[in-house]
């Protein structure tokens, strides 16, 4: 079983909340989340609608966060947590 993190965890709180008064039985995240998967392999074409108005990474983005990492190398122990979680935010799209 692999981990994954979400940002959205209150989001999947909610749902189980709803799913067990709508049917009346507890499902555990991991069982909302297998379906939230099913769905979106079914309901396909939404999804790339969705996921079509992502950020995404562009060559000038990537290089912009290749040459802020190299400044990193340069000071290696005054590394700013601010700018290595803007890094995170670019790279994953967070």
């Amino acid at each position: 079983m692999a981990v994954i993190k979400t940002t959205n965890k209150e989001i999947i709180d909610q749902l189980q909340a709803k799913l067990t008064l709508q049917i009346g039985k507890r499902f555990t995240q991991q069982e909302i989340v297998d379906l939230c998967i099913e769905f979106a392999q079914d309901n396909f074409d939404e999804l790339i609608i969705r996921a079509s108005n992502m950020p995404k990474l562009t060559p000038q983005l990537a290089e912009e966060i290749i040459n802020e990492i190299e400044k990193f190398d340069e000071v290696p122990y005054d590394l700013s947590l601010s700018s290595a979680n803007e890094i995170d935010k670019d790279i994953y799209c967070m």
